[in-house]
Formats: structure tokens, C-alpha cells, sequence
């Protein structure tokens, strides 16, 4: 339901001619905010509030806002008409779209209603919601707006168990720092673009599913998972790289995870951390 003030309602009450036009406020995430009015001027709200909506800025087509009763999210599909001067900062429009600048930014969409051109009785929020950038290119690009109710849309319970663990390596939850297990070294041999060797001590597989990177050379800043990981230094890479690398070249390497109690006790001693289920049972296995 829309709340109106009583300003408003009065208003409409006693009149049969008014004048509406549609605004909009975009809202980033880093808290800048930039309202534009959908008309020939400029729309300055009343002293008590002081926002002013520009009518220079790009130009918006929307449909019309779909509500429904019961647990759906209510959206909102609008067009987005830019050229190159319409800016946030100093970057256009559809490069701050297509850079992920609008990523967690909200639109609110309000209705005026005015009594002359530019004279604003009052507004009313009509939609609000998180911005999906369905599409961009050329002048224009396509927002689909998510109610907040969006957010409501996640997995209950939020606690689920499974047989391995639900972390990711090296996240809050794993409890493990990178900069604690990875380690520096140079390569040693090269058999091909895929299997090389490095000076790093290590048992058989210790940094399988883990990671290798290049630290100079023609290979400066390439970044690739290992796939197995065998004594006397031996590396392959899940992926051939571009180019061979050069005995000499510097790297670093960095463990991976399979996510089982085993390995997270024994490799990484970090099994207080481990959230692996191993012993309940798989759906399946119930019928």
C-alpha cells in the first residue's frame, strides 16, 4: 500500500487537473546518490525536503510496477537512454554499468504531482528495489529492479551439513590465511607447458587443487591451478600455459583442499575449523 501525506489527499480531492511526472534516485553503493526527473525541468522539492531532481541526465522508459500479494518479488523493468555526457564522475554511464559500478546500487521511483509545471504539491515512493543490469550497449541498456524482498530469497536453514566441508579454502569461515602456507620458489626444469619443476619441499599431493604463480618472466602475473603435485618438485598444471616458462623464473604455490576431516586435520591443522558430515547419510541413501 502507497502512503500519500494528507497535503496530497486533500489536494486530490479538490482538484480534477494536476500535473505528475515520474522520479527517479539512484542510489550506489559507496552512498553517492543522483536523482533525475523525467521531465522538461527541473523538479525542486519543498524547503522541508531540498532534494532537486535534474531533467538534464539520461532519459528513463519504464513499464508498469508489478505488485502481487503473497511471497514474490515485486520488480520493475526500465530502459536506461544515455549518451556520452551522461557521467558519474567522469566515466559514462554504461561503463560504470559494465565495470560493476552499479552493483548493489537501489532506484527508487517516485511519483510528482504538481499543481502548475515545476510547483510541487508533494511526492509519493511508488517502487524500490536493487539494480540487475539485464543488458547494455550502444545508447541504452535494460535495469531489472528486485523489491528488497530479494534478500528474503536465501536457503532455510542456513546451516545445511554434507559429507565434505561447506567452507572454501581461506575463507572467513575456513579460518586459514594464504599468506601462512604459501611459499616462494624458482623453477628448476621445464619438461613442457604444463609439467615443470620447482625448488619447494613437499609430500606427494600436497599442492594438488592448489595454486602456482609466476613472479617475473614472460609469464609475469599468470596464475594457474595445479592439478598434481609429485615428489622431487614436480608441478602440472590443470592447463597448458601460453608459453614455456624459464628455468630461474620465480613463483609461488600455494596449497589446495579436497575439504575431508583428514586432510584439514593433517595438512593444515586446522580441524576446529573442519564442518565435514561424513557420517550422515546422502538423500539417496534413505530410499
Amino acid at each position: 500500500m502507497k502512503s500519500a501525506s494528507q497535503e496530497l489527499l486533500d489536494y486530490l480531492h479538490q482538484r480534477d487537473v494536476f500535473y505528475m511526472c515520474d522520479l527517479y534516485e539512484l542510489r550506489l553503493e559507496n552512498g553517492l546518490v543522483f536523482r533525475y526527473a523525467d521531465y522538461d525541468q527541473d523538479i525542486r522539492l519543498s524547503a522541508n525536503d531540498g532534494r532537486i531532481f535534474s531533467s538534464k541526465g539520461p532519459g528513463f522508459k519504464r513499464n508498469r510496477i508489478k505488485l502481487a500479494a503473497g511471497v514474490t518479488v515485486d520488480t520493475l523493468n526500465v530502459t536506461v537512454y544515455v549518451e556520452e555526457s551522461d557521467c558519474i564522475g567522469n566515466i559514462p554511464l554504461l561503463h560504470v554499468a559494465h565495470n560493476g559500478g552499479l552493483d548493489c546500487a537501489k532506484l527508487v521511483l517516485y511519483r510528482c504531482f504538481m499543481d502548475m509545471p515545476g510547483v510541487v504539491i508533494d511526492i509519493v515512493e511508488m517502487f524500490s528495489g536493487e539494480i540487475d543490469v539485464e543488458e547494455g550497449g550502444g545508447l541504452s541498456m535494460t535495469w531489472k529492479v528486485k523489491s528488497s524482498v530479494q534478500r528474503l530469497n536465501v536457503l532455510y536453514p542456513t546451516r545445511n551439513y554434507y559429507p565434505s566441508c561447506p567452507y572454501s579454502l581461506f575463507d572467513a569461515g575456513c579460518g586459514l590465511r594464504l599468506e601462512t602456507v604459501i611459499k616462494e620458489g624458482k623453477i628448476t626444469a621445464v619438461e613442457s607447458a604444463q609439467a615443470f619443476y620447482i625448488d619447494i619441499g613437499y609430500d606427494t599431493g600436497f599442492y594438488d587443487q592448489g595454486g602456482i604463480e609466476f613472479l617475473n618472466g614472460n609469464l609475469s602475473g599468470v596464475t594457474l591451478p595445479i592439478k598434481y603435485s609429485e615428489t622431487k618438485g614436480k608441478v602440472t598444471t590443470l592447463l597448458p600455459l601460453s608459453t614455456l616458462p624459464a628455468v630461474g623464473d620465480a613463483i609461488r604455490v600455494f596449497p589446495g583442499c579436497d575439504k575431508q576431516p583428514t586432510t584439514c586435520k593433517n595438512k593444515f591443522h586446522n580441524f576446529s575449523h573442519n564442518r565435514a558430515t561424513p557420517y550422515i547419510p546422502l538423500p539417496e541413501a534413505i530410499i
